[in-house]
Order: C-alpha cells, then structure tokens, then sequence
C-alpha cells in the first residue's frame, strides 16, 4: 500500500512504471496512462526523457523464482546490476557499443566456466544480460519514438493523437527488434548499425575514412 506521505508526483511515477511492466514498453505504458488519466503531457514528456536512471520495469519478471532462497545471491545480483548501469549511463556517445561489449564478455565469462557453471553464475550472468536487452530495447525503441515527434513538429498539440502516432513507430521498431532477439541475435548484431553510427559520430571532422567509392580500400 503507497504511503500517505507520498507525493503527488512520486505516485504519478509508481503508476507509470507499474503500466510500463504491465505493457511491456514504454510507449505502450504511456499510451495506456494518457488515455486512463487524460494526463498526455505527462506521458509524452516520459516517452521523451531519459529513463536510465532507474532500473527499467521488466527483470524482475523473468528472473528464477527460486532466487527467493537465496539471498546472499539477489544482493550480489542488485550490486552487479548497479554497477553495470552505471557502466552504461557514463558510456555517453558509445553507448550501443557498450552493451553489446558487456554481453559479449558475460557469454565470454561464461565459456570459459567450462560445461557446467554454478547455478550462481548462470542466474547473474542471466541477469545480467536480460538487464542489458532491456536497456538496448528501450534505447532503440526511444530513438524511433524520438524521429516521430521529430516528424511530427514542434507545433503539433500535446494529446493523445501524438501518442498514438509515436506508439505506432515504437511498436513497430520494438517488433523488429523481438524478433531478432528471438532468433538468438546477440546485441552486437541486433545494434549493428547503432554502433556503426556512433562509430562514426566519433570520426575528427575532416577526417578521410579510407574507402573508395568501390569500397576496395584502395586508390
């Protein structure tokens, strides 16, 4: 039961982020919100922001029921997630490559644990990378949602009509991205072109990348 000493806005957020886990992305939970409590400022304003500071609605899902029992585990599995996002949020600029590199070196960590791991290490390295999809989905679906209201202009009203419109480019980005996921694409390959555009955001200007128009690599 939420305290009565919450406040206003603490309880707009644990709403929004109860609908989030609920719905299963974020422009679902905002399109439900907006159209529960006609509040579609609130909810375009959340499809919009930044949401990496807190954890993202969704793990605690999909994580083994059995980590009940065990204790001295779910703290090392909240301490482990902590630090990885806070890997990620300083990963500004490169931060699609970031999380395919931490994926990469957990399933890395893992071959090398040999044929059969602690059930330990399997559950935080589950974790781990569920955490890491996540944010990658998330991110992916916040950049299509962010060139739809970009299309749509500043002077386009702030009501349920643009949510519609930019739960349309979420759902049909985070489709995409499912079914890739499904397919067993590991983040590097799912975010290729992602990391290739922040490959080249990191170019000096002026800097003559080393293909011809043939794509040879030579003169």
């Amino acid at each position: 039961m939420t305290s009565p000493f919450v406040s206003d806005q603490t309880r707009q957020h644990q709403t929004f982020r109860e609908l989030w886990a609920r719905e299963g992305s974020l422009a679902r939970a905002a399109n439900s919100y907006a159209g529960k409590t006609g509040d579609c400022e609130f909810a375009l304003r959340e499809m919009l922001r930044d949401q990496l500071e807190r954890p993202i609605p969704g793990l605690c899902l999909t994580l083994p029921r059995r980590l009940a029992d065990e204790p001295a585990l779910q703290q090392e599995i909240f301490e482990a997630l902590a630090v990885q996002r806070e890997e990620i949020r300083r990963s500004h600029g490169r931060i699609f490559g970031a999380l395919a590199g931490l994926q990469q070196a957990i399933l890395n960590s893992l071959a090398r644990a040999g044929s059969e791991p602690a059930f330990g290490q399997i559950t935080l390295a589950e974790a781990r990378c569920k955490d890491l999809m996540l944010v990658a989905r998330l991110l992916v679906e916040q950049a299509a949602i962010h060139e739809a209201a970009h299309d749509c202009g500043r002077d386009h009203p702030l009501d349920l009509r643009l949510c519609k419109i930019l739960l349309k480019a979420s759902d049909g980005t985070l489709a995409e991205f499912d079914l890739k996921l499904e397919a067993g694409w590991p983040l590097q390959r799912i975010l290729m072109v992602e990391i290739l555009v922040e490959s080249l955001s990191l170019i000096p200007p002026g800097h003559i990348l080393p293909f011809t128009r043939g794509g040879s690599g030579t003169g």
